[in-house]
């Protein structure tokens, strides 16, 4: 396994949109072509101007035998920035592993961290292949001792409306950028709509991470079409 791995550690916890009662749903490990390989080191996310790797390094890997022991939902794109709000700069950015419980692992399943990261104060950006990223408005400490939880609201983020709140209590990313634009509009609607009825496979347009492309992932991209966006600078 390989990857930009051991150093500063960031003890984060976030939501996709496919959260219940603490718990986010990880069917998609048990697909055939869930990548074992960075996800985001491939087109079209290489490709989108979304995902750069600050240093250039090497696609990380991990195991099939990591997704099933850590109950792993998808891969996750994560972000130390500098910067007044509104013109920060990345200075560290790397893959990672999403757990159902909302914690982020390194690709080998050790605690999430960042080589070659000097300690010291960063905002935090979080990026996901068809969700909406967001980033913190203020900075925090980084190795930080303290969880920095996303899902209950105790984080100040940058921008309007960042992350949804689920009816079950948890605030989770939006969803619905399928074709990587910034923004949720018809582009992804169509998209979306264009592959519905297709089951058992790893691709942006599956909104709710069930595995298959249904009407509950053409009414999340109708309801969020025109109203969601990222926020991160």
């Amino acid at each position: 396994m390989s990857g930009f791995g051991r150093g500063a550690a960031l003890n984060a916890k976030v939501f996709l949109t496919n959260v219940s009662s603490g718990t986010m749903t990880d069917v998609l490990r048990t697909l055939v072509d869930f990548p074992l390989t960075d996800v985001y080191t491939t087109t079209p996310y290489s490709t989108s101007g979304l995902f750069t790797y600050v240093p250039a390094q090497a696609a990380a890997t991990t195991t099939q035998t990591i997704l099933n022991n850590n109950n792993v939902v998808d891969w996750v794109f994560v972000e130390l920035r500098t910067g007044p709000s509104g013109s920060t700069t990345v200075v560290a950015s790397k893959s990672g592993l999403l757990k159902n419980d909302g914690i982020i692992i390194n690709p080998d399943g050790t605690p999430f961290s960042f080589n070659g990261v000097t300690p010291g104060n960063y905002k935090v950006a979080v990026k996901h292949r068809n969700h909406c990223g967001f980033m913190t408005d203020g900075t925090y400490v980084i190795p930080n001792a303290s969880l920095l939880n996303f899902t209950n609201n105790s984080v100040s983020l940058y921008g309007s409306n960042p992350l949804q709140q689920k009816p079950s209590g948890e605030w989770s990313m939006w969803s619905g950028d399928a074709v990587l634009s910034g923004f949720v509009n018809n582009g992804d609607v169509n998209a979306v709509r264009s592959m519905s009825g297709q089951t058992n496979l790893y691709t942006s347009r599956d909104l709710n991470l069930s595995g298959s492309v249904t009407n509950a992932d053409v009414n999340i991209v109708r309801g969020n079409s025109g109203q969601r966006q990222w926020r991160i600078d």
